[in-house]
């Protein structure tokens, strides 16, 4: 059974921006709309996050999905720290050159 597509999933950067589950857009214009479609958060998971206490650790942001998943994490709970742990750097650098990442340092 094919789902009815949206283009209305995606409206912006904004952190209090969310995607309702079943509206996804007709086509990606480019590796941005991907980028803002795939971590823009469901009020699910804004609420799911924004319940929980403390800072969110994602173990593997090195990865291939992990610096989207951080991201999005930090978009669904703008208020929170988001931390990632990498075992290989290279994609973490990659990535985190075209963001506001920083590192956390070893004490």
């Amino acid at each position: 059974m094919a789902r009815a597509l949206t283009p209305t999933a995606v409206q912006g950067q904004d952190a209090g921006t969310t995607q309702s589950p079943g509206a996804l857009p007709d086509r990606l214009r480019d590796v941005e709309h991907l980028e803002e479609v795939m971590t823009t958060p469901s009020a699910a998971l804004i609420a799911a996050l924004q319940a929980l206490p403390g800072d969110i650790i994602i173990l593997g942001v090195g990865g291939k999905i992990g610096p989207t998943l951080a991201r999005l994490a930090k978009r669904a709970a703008p208020g929170k720290r988001v931390v990632g742990v990498a075992r290989f750097l290279p994609t973490w650098c990659s990535w985190r050159a075209a963001s506001s990442a920083r590192p956390a340092t070893r004490t």
